[in-house]
C-alpha cells in the first residue's frame, strides 16, 4: 500500500508542476546514486567528498563522430509520410538532418531517475517471484546499438527503453537550469491516455509537434525511460481513468498505447506518470529535409 501511495504522490506532484506550482518538491531520502561512469565530471567542477558533482548541471557538446552515430539513429527511427492534403498541400519531410547535439548531465534528474529505476526493478522482481508475469516492451536492437556505440547502456532489468520526447525551443534554453524537468519542457503532451509524459520510438512522430525556431532549427530530446510493467491498450477510445489508476495505484508502471493494428497509420505511445521514470539524455537540434521529387 505504501508503494502505491508513493506512486500516486509522484503523479500528484507531476500534475502540480503542470499547473505552475514549481515550488513543490517530493519528499524522500537523500539520493544514493552515483554519477554514470561516462559523465564528464570535470565539466561539473569535479566531485565533493561524497562523490557527488559540485555543479548541478552540465551540457556536453558532442563531437562530429558522435553526432554521426545519432544521425544514424534518427534515420533508422524516421518514417516518411505522404504530404498532407487540403486546399493547399503541405509537404512532409523526407529526413531529419541533425545539426548539433549535446549530452545533458543533471545530477538532480539523474539521482531521481536512478532511485526510481531501482524501485521499479524490485517491483518487477517481486511480481515474477509471486507468480505474476510482467508485460515489457520488445527491445529495439538498432536503437540500443547506436547508443551503446557511444558507451551508454540501458538497464534492461527495469524494462528501460530509448525514446523521443518533444521540447520547445524556449524550453531548450532552460535545460541547464538546476530545476529543469521534462514535465515542464514546453512540449504539447497528449491527453488520450491521461495527463502523463508521452514518448515515442519514432523521431518523425515527435517532429510533427515541434515548432521551427531561428535558422530553421527544431529540437527534441532523446530520453531513457523506465517502463517497468506496461499496461497495453489498443482501444480507439481508452478508459483514461482506469489507465491512470492502474499506473498510479495499481501494479503497472506505464501505458503502451498500441493502436497500430486497428489503425495502420497510427503510432505507439509510451506514457509514464512519474517524471523520475524519464531522464533526458540528449538534446538534439535538427533541420527538416525535403525530397526534390
Amino acid at each position: 500500500a505504501s508503494k502505491m501511495g508513493a506512486r500516486y504522490s509522484s503523479y500528484a506532484l507531476l500534475e502540480g508542476r503542470r499547473l505552475g506550482l514549481t515550488d513543490l518538491e517530493a519528499e524522500g531520502p537523500e539520493p544514493s546514486a552515483s554519477p554514470p561512469a561516462y559523465w564528464d565530471l570535470g565539466a561539473m567542477g569535479g566531485t565533493d567528498a561524497s562523490g557527488r558533482p559540485r555543479d548541478a548541471v552540465a551540457e556536453i557538446k558532442l563531437a562530429h563522430g558522435e553526432v554521426a552515430r545519432l544521425q544514424k539513429l534518427l534515420d533508422s527511427t524516421f518514417r516518411a509520410e505522404k504530404a498532407v492534403g487540403g486546399r493547399e498541400e503541405v509537404a512532409a519531410p523526407s529526413r531529419l538532418l541533425l545539426a548539433r547535439a549535446s549530452r545533458l548531465q543533471s545530477w538532480a534528474s539523474w539521482s531521481g531517475y536512478a532511485a526510481k529505476q531501482e524501485v521499479v526493478k524490485q517491483e518487477l522482481q517481486d511480481l515474477r517471484q509471486g507468480g505474476g508475469q510482467a508485460s515489457v516492451a520488445e527491445a529495439d536492437p538498432m536503437t540500443a546499438a547506436h547508443l551503446e556505440s557511444l558507451g551508454i547502456r540501458l538497464d534492461v532489468a527495469a524494462n528501460s527503453r530509448w525514446l523521443f520526447h518533444g521540447i520547445s525551443v524556449e524550453a531548450s534554453r532552460r535545460v541547464l537550469d538546476a530545476d529543469f524537468d521534462i514535465d515542464t519542457a514546453g512540449a504539447e503532451d497528449g491527453m488520450l491516455y491521461g495527463r502523463g509524459i508521452y514518448l515515442t520510438e519514432r523521431c518523425s512522430q515527435v517532429d510533427k509537434s515541434v515548432l521551427e525556431g531561428e535558422g530553421g532549427l527544431r529540437c527534441m530530446l532523446l530520453c531513457r525511460a523506465t517502463l517497468g510493467n506496461m499496461l497495453r491498450d489498443d482501444s480507439m477510445l481508452p478508459d483514461t481513468v482506469h489507465l491512470v489508476n492502474q499506473c498510479t495505484s495499481g501494479r503497472y508502471h506505464s501505458v503502451l498505447g498500441d493502436r497500430e493494428e486497428r489503425c495502420p497509420h497510427s503510432h505507439r505511445d509510451f506514457v509514464v506518470f512519474d517524471k523520475n521514470q524519464v531522464y533526458a539524455e540528449f538534446l538534439l537540434w535538427y533541420r527538416r529535409e525535403y525530397s526534390r521529387a
